[in-house]
């Protein structure tokens, strides 16, 4: 299982609804934690952290995009962080 870790670095209210969160990720390699990245999502209308940070992964090449197709399920399209997705890689915030 793969295990990747996000950190909020900041949050920014926007004029028109929601915030804009800024967070840089984070994987585990030879018992080590790498910086991979960072990414920027809005609350408005967003799918959840653990989903907007599985996408960035996916953008990244971090984690393949088959998952996509498999993280579908009858009530939502894909890019959720659900089901098949979550026995396989492990997201959690650092605090």
């Amino acid at each position: 299982m793969k295990t990747f870790y996000y950190k909020k670095d900041s949050q920014r209210r926007r004029t028109y609804g929601g915030l804009n969160v800024k967070v840089s990720l984070y994987g585990v390699k030879n018992r080590e934690i790498i910086k991979l990245g960072s990414c920027e999502w809005c609350t408005a209308s967003y799918r959840g952290d653990e989903s907007e940070v599985f996408n960035a992964l996916v953008r990244l090449g971090q984690i393949p995009k088959k998952w996509l197709k498999s993280s579908e399920s009858p009530w939502s399209s894909g890019g959720y962080f659900i089901g098949d997705v979550e026995k396989h890689y492990k997201i959690k915030e650092l605090i």
